[in-house]
């Protein structure tokens, strides 16, 4: 299109384009063909899409939908293409499910496998790094179930698909951690008991029962950033 072919005036371009009134009939019938393939390949690939979005899947959903777009708004393009693509995808999504059936090496190669970001209370700074999670997103997801004692937390995973799972301690005792509760609400801090002899790392949740100053280091990551421990069942 050139440039003088542009004009904002030009209501009927801007809502049909260059394309015929006729040609909105066309993409009725193109959206009908279109939805009733990727729902037909949604259903061959399993239920597993529904249940879980692994990396692999979102390839497939992008892939899928990139291909249908074209097919649905320009009148120069068929619909056979995007049948052809369905079929690709729904193939490969079809062998990766046999091969990482057989094979659990080739499943975490291929889907990736878990990190563990929390283990006995304590932040796990190198697997935040390599999974690119931030102690905000961590600490969010453990206010998001209640938890506000990160000493009670055994283990927070986060799996192939990028959801986490949070395992807290069964026996129900007193324990020690650093409060993931937000600083600035102090009115709600206020509300639990701290103890005045312990004090948990801010960067990493290491707990220390004495400290000779407020700038000591921590005996784990190395920071002087504390605060008094919490203590919860």
């Amino acid at each position: 299109m050139k440039k003088e072919d542009i004009k904002l005036d030009d209501y009927m371009r801007i809502l049909f384009g260059d394309a015929p009134f006729e040609f909105l009939i066309e993409v009725v019938i193109r959206i009908l063909v279109v939805y009733i393939l990727l729902l037909v390949g949604m259903r061959l690939m399993g239920r597993r899409m529904e249940a879980m979005i692994t990396r692999n899947e979102n390839i497939a959903l992008v892939t899928l939908a990139a291909a249908g777009g074209i097919a649905l708004l320009a009148p120069d393009r068929g619909i056979l293409p995007p049948v052809v693509v369905v079929l690709v995808v729904v193939s490969i999504q079809h062998i990766i499910a046999i091969v990482t059936m057989k094979d659990a090496k080739k499943e975490q190669i291929i889907l990736d496998d878990f990190s563990p970001l929390v283990k006995d209370g304590q932040f796990q700074l190198k697997e935040m790094v390599q999974s690119r999670i931030t102690q905000p997103r961590i600490v969010a997801e453990l206010r998001s179930k209640e938890i506000v004692n990160l000493g009670t937390v055994q283990r927070v995973y986060m799996e192939a698909n990028g959801a986490f799972s949070i395992l807290t301690y069964e026996e129900k005792k007193p324990r020690k951690g650093l409060c993931v509760l937000p600083m600035d609400d102090e009115d709600f801090r206020n509300e639990f008991d701290f103890e005045d002899n312990a004090y948990a790392c801010r960067h990493c949740g290491n707990v220390q029962e004495s400290m000779n100053a407020e700038n000591e280091k921590c005996a784990d990551c190395g920071k002087s950033i504390w605060e008094k421990a919490i203590v919860t069942a």
